[in-house]
């Protein structure tokens, strides 16, 4: 396959958390730089994205204003044959068929397998194309808070690639401390002036945590002389309390002040 590379490529980008990397190439003596982007749950839906590995945004010279995007395999692009001629400098020729086969065997040649070093500039056109492809305004890149994510319909979120590769960018000490946990997500401001920082960000995360404490009874048996038992989480940490009367009935309570076994003596409904 021609472009074979980009399997091996976007298994390294999902392995980093990388959403998009961006390498450059040379045709026609005129410079062009690559965008590669992991397809989101958008993209899939799409009918052209079918059988797509990533989506590609081709850009002209480094102006992002001059860009072409289309989905692509081991195979090819989805990019209609005229419409990659145009964008590429490239004048009609009878023989359309051989000029796109050869140049799909001249792009899958610099096509990189792992993930690429990028320069300054290369890293400014994968957060502006991390922005662009999110449909998220350019300019909301300045910290503001980190969350956990709940679930949805029983299973658990996690943030995307794209959200981790601009926390990255972004949050110099706290993406390394949380890249394994993808449970928690990073949360973006568009005024500079609104930016906190990651001191801060990280006194309110712990905070909210600290405030978090789901109950549930465990077992109940008022006939027999069994242990009752509740259990609770505290900061993602399991703990149970045991109850050796078998007439005390233990109710469901939410107190988000809780600081420990002591206060939870003091939490029991009679």
């Amino acid at each position: 396959m021609p472009l074979s590379n980009l399997r091996t490529l976007r298994d390294d980008m999902c392995k980093n958390e990388k959403a998009v990397v961006v390498f450059r190439f040379h045709y026609k003596e005129l410079e062009y730089f690559v965008a590669v982007c992991l397809l989101t749950n958008k993209d899939s839906k799409k009918k052209e994205a079918k059988y797509a590995l990533v989506r590609l945004c081709f850009i002209r010279g480094g102006d992002l204003n001059q860009c072409l995007d289309c989905y692509a395999n081991s195979k090819g692009f989805s990019a209609g044959m005229t419409e990659l001629r145009h964008f590429l400098g490239v004048s009609y020729r009878p023989d359309g068929i051989g000029w796109i086969q050869g140049f799909t065997q001249f792009f899958g040649k610099i096509i990189p397998t792992h993930i690429p070093n990028m320069n300054n500039h290369e890293q400014h056109i994968a957060l502006h194309t991390i922005c662009r492809h999110e449909g998220r305004n350019p300019n909301r890149i300045y910290r503001s808070y980190i969350f956990r994510n709940g679930k949805q319909n029983g299973q658990q979120k996690h943030r995307t690639e794209y959200n981790g590769q601009l926390a990255s960018a972004r949050f110099f000490s706290l993406y390394p401390k949380f890249k394994q946990d993808r449970t928690i997500s990073f949360a973006f401001t568009d005024d500079p002036v609104l930016e906190k920082s990651e001191d801060e960000i990280l006194r309110n995360f712990e905070r909210n945590e600290r405030n978090k404490c789901d109950w549930y009874v465990c077992s109940y048996d008022r006939g027999h002389k069994n242990v009752n038992e509740l259990s609770w989480t505290i900061d993602r940490k399991e703990f149970t309390y045991t109850k050796n009367r078998t007439n005390q009935a233990f109710h469901k309570v939410d107190t988000p002040g809780f600081k420990g076994k002591s206060a939870f003596h003091h939490s029991l409904v009679q």
